[in-house]
């Protein structure tokens, strides 16, 4: 077990996992951020997943900035739980205790790895560590209101502990215990993007019902939300619609929820863009 003498844990019992999609390492906001927590340099295990269709002209191990980074180039793009999964074998391997998950467009708070350290050793009783982001629109994203499927905004900046049934992080910055892999498994591979967090955080609920929140300013873009271009945004609603109709083969009820949850953005999109291509896509996919 990596830990002082007085039974602490430390940044030694971290792993982060990046994941990366057309983007390099050094320009990934989330990277940029992450160096400037980590001001001591002091040498953090580190696995980024790239996404990216070329393969990156990168080394498989190297240091940088003070991260013992495993390097791994998936131009097959399997999606956001694959990355996870993978890093979450390499914890075990390397006997971490704690994972720290961030996608490329994050920008985290200077202080935030230290408030994570100093919160996972003050409530050691906790197996689930989140904390706030915010959108470009400096309204807050994360944790939201988890309600019918989705996530609302929260009237109120939440802090210290939630019930996960009502209360939901999205994957970035979330830090979860080895204790809760060991536990519930990892991420469904199958779901690429959208919903992996709802469908892992739903089985997670089942034996651990709270999580711990660390308030700080820490941004996030949503791809989602920030696209404007038409083509990219069918895509992303295809992946929408995949994902949801994975997530909810667990029961006919979750399938019907995420169904009508996907049926109120394609019509929303539809009228918007003047187009069925997205009730089209929606219908498509459930009948698969």
């Amino acid at each position: 077990m990596n830990k002082d003498i007085e039974g602490k844990y430390t940044l030694d019992d971290f792993l982060i996992v990046m994941v990366l999609y057309r983007i390099d390492l050094e320009d990934a906001p989330s990277f940029k951020s992450l160096s400037d927590c980590n001001k001591e340099e002091l040498i953090i295990d580190m696995v980024v997943y790239d996404n990216s269709p070329v393969s990156a002209d990168s080394p498989d191990v190297f240091t940088k900035k003070g991260f013992h980074i495993q390097y791994i180039s998936d131009p097959a793009n399997p999606g956001i739980s694959k990355a996870y999964n993978t890093g979450v074998s390499l914890a075990r391997k390397l006997k971490k205790k704690w994972i720290l998950f961030l996608d490329q467009d994050t920008t985290l708070d200077k202080n935030l790895l230290h408030l994570f350290l100093a919160n996972c050793n003050e409530q050691r009783d906790e197996v689930i560590f989140a904390t706030t982001l915010y959108g470009t629109d400096k309204n807050l994203i994360s944790p939201s209101r988890y309600f019918f499927k989705r996530g609302f905004t929260l009237s109120k900046i939440p802090k210290g502990k939630c019930k996960l049934k009502r209360t939901r992080p999205i994957n970035s910055t979330v830090l979860v215990s080895m204790e809760v892999f060991d536990k519930v498994g990892g991420y469904n591979e199958a779901i690429r993007l959208d919903f992996s967090d709802h469908e892992f955080f739903d089985r997670v609920n089942q034996h651990f019902k709270h999580m711990f929140v660390v308030p700080s300013k820490s941004f996030h873009s949503l791809s989602s939300s920030d696209d404007t271009n038409i083509e990219g945004i069918k895509i992303r609603f295809g992946i929408f619609c995949e994902g949801a109709h994975i997530a909810g083969k667990s029961s006919f009820l979750n399938s019907l929820k995420y169904f009508i949850v996907c049926a109120f953005r394609g019509l929303k999109l539809n009228l918007k863009y003047r187009t069925l291509f997205f009730m089209n896509t929606l219908f498509k996919e459930w009948l698969k």
